[in-house]
């Protein structure tokens, strides 16, 4: 064995003991913004470019001239191991090809940055690379070429270091979805396979005098992902388009699957607006979400429950193997027995709005019933109806746990015998919780925030391969009461390691 490798499987070792002892928290992939990086230039001059389609509304120019020109980004502690790299980069003629390396080693093939259409945002797949040791890495994107018409200049946006080794399982920092400030209430849905549907609100600051900050105009806006989660299709405002500053609220997403079905359950209210003037809307894509009809969807009656009868805060619902759909209310449960035509709600039965649902299983079988944790606003103190609802209404009691919501959480079965469950905690930080005994207690507890500073509003949903994927919103006090939206996504080895 050379020394390199020695070094490798040493540096590993070190770790996993550290992390068993609690004293050091490995993240196996994470993706950096080159703007935080302390980027500079080497032969010519680099700036920050700030552009909102960029990963962080920011990426890297450097303003090279000849070949040999290049461009330096260090990367603060990286684990010894093997990982697979890729950064992002931004199109444009005046580009040159471009090699990375680190310490003389180079990382992957040139690539040709003016290859493309101008101002397109492209992913650059290096392959595998071994750090021998644990330490700051100095990566150099160095021009080694003219471009196709004649350029120098380097574009990086982010950087992605993804562990490919370790036996601990994947974790993934994707790094941010939504490009601006103002994203809130995001839900996510698995569409069958790799696919993922996102759906959020996008809000504006109220025009309204002395209205409340969370209740101004809002868009409802989509991303789809066609393989687990690793990259993200912004959609538009597929779902509400609310005119802009001056419009309606588009309020409380939530997303249901039925086949090739998906379908999205919101509420349209004025700015400003109270219970009473939220009227409930639904749009179908019949092709999981791919395409979704023009318009702003159809106007629904809830029946049974007409004060509360509205979807939730965000959330996805599911289906009865009888066929009824059934998502998450403000303090109750919806359901249509004629593929989202028509609603009924059913009594109030939590003490707070924010809800979610999943079946209820019985020995590994889906029951009746359905499991509806709700906010508590207590972190201790976790609260989970069970409410049979497959064919009529019944409220079969609470179940109390020391596992809590303080605020938006998001809920999702793994398998028949395992929910998870993302909440924030008291210091807003986002973690992610494991049980096996239909939530009457939780374990697994992991941190996810990644590197965000901190988080909120959080839903997480599970891919056929078994990959799990969390969204949720940078935690921020802007007059719209929104945030930045970052994805992250792990494995079952990595929660239970």
């Amino acid at each position: 064995m050379n020394t390199k490798n020695l070094l490798c499987l040493l540096a590993r070792y070190i770790s996993a003991v550290l992390l068993c002892m609690g004293l050091y928290n490995i993240s196996p992939a994470v993706t950096y913004e080159a703007e935080n990086q302390s980027p500079s230039g080497t032969g010519a001059s680099s700036q920050i470019v700030t552009d909102t389609a960029a990963s962080n509304d920011e990426w890297v120019l450097l303003n090279g001239n000849n070949v040999g020109d290049y461009l330096s980004i260090t990367i603060n502690n990286v684990q010894a191991g093997d990982y697979t790299i890729s950064y992002g980069y931004k199109v444009h003629s005046v580009r040159g090809q471009v090699q990375l390396s680190v310490n003389g080693f180079n990382i992957g093939g040139q690539i040709n940055q003016s290859s493309g259409s101008n101002n397109e945002y492209k992913v650059a797949n290096l392959g595998s690379f071994t750090f021998g040791t644990t330490g700051n890495k100095t990566l150099q994107f160095e021009t080694k070429a003219a471009g196709n018409s004649g350029g120098y200049k380097i574009s990086v946006d982010w950087i992605k270091f993804e562990s490919s080794g370790g036996g601990t399982g994947v974790f993934i920092d994707e790094g941010i979805i939504g490009n601006t400030q103002a994203y809130m209430e995001p839900c996510i849905i698995s569409t069958g396979g790799e696919n993922l549907l996102i759906a959020a609100q996008r809000r504006y600051t109220t025009t309204v005098s002395g209205g409340h900050w969370e209740k101004g105009a809002a868009d409802i806006v989509t991303w789809r992902s066609t393989n687990a989660g690793d990259s993200w299709t912004y959609q538009g405002k597929t779902i509400y388009d609310s005119g802009g500053a001056s419009g309606d609220c588009g309020y409380g997403p939530v997303l249901i699957r039925d086949g090739s079905k998906v379908a999205c359950i919101y509420s349209i209210g004025p700015q400003n607006w109270n219970e009473s003037q939220l009227d409930v809307h639904i749009k179908i894509s019949t092709n999981g979400g791919s395409t979704w009809p023009s318009g702003n969807g159809t106007d629904i009656t809830v029946s049974g429950n007409p004060s509360y009868g509205k979807p939730t805060n965000g959330g996805q619902g599911y289906v009865h193997t009888n066929g009824r759909w059934i998502i998450p209310g403000r303090e109750c449960l919806l359901y249509s027995d004629n593929d989202g035509v028509s609603w009924s709600a059913t009594p109030e039965f939590t003490s707070h709005v924010e809800t979610k649902c999943q079946p209820y299983f019985i020995s590994g079988a889906m029951s009746k019933t359905a499991l509806v944790p709700y906010r508590t606003q207590n972190v201790s103190q976790g609260k989970y109806k069970k409410i049979r609802i497959s064919d009529f209404y019944s409220d079969n009691g609470t179940t109390t746990t020391t596992y809590g919501a303080n605020n938006n959480f998001g809920f999702v079965r793994y398998d028949n015998n395992t929910l998870l469950m993302t909440r924030t905690t008291s210091s807003n930080q986002l973690e992610i919780a494991r049980s096996t005994d239909e939530g009457a207690t939780w374990g697994n507890i992991k941190n996810i925030t990644a590197s965000a500073p901190n988080a909120r509003y959080s839903e997480v949903a599970v891919t056929a391969n078994g990959m799990i994927v969390v969204v949720y919103m940078e935690n921020n006090t802007s007059a719209a009461n929104g945030g930045k939206l970052r994805v992250v996504r792990f494995d079952m080895d990595w929660l239970l390691n």
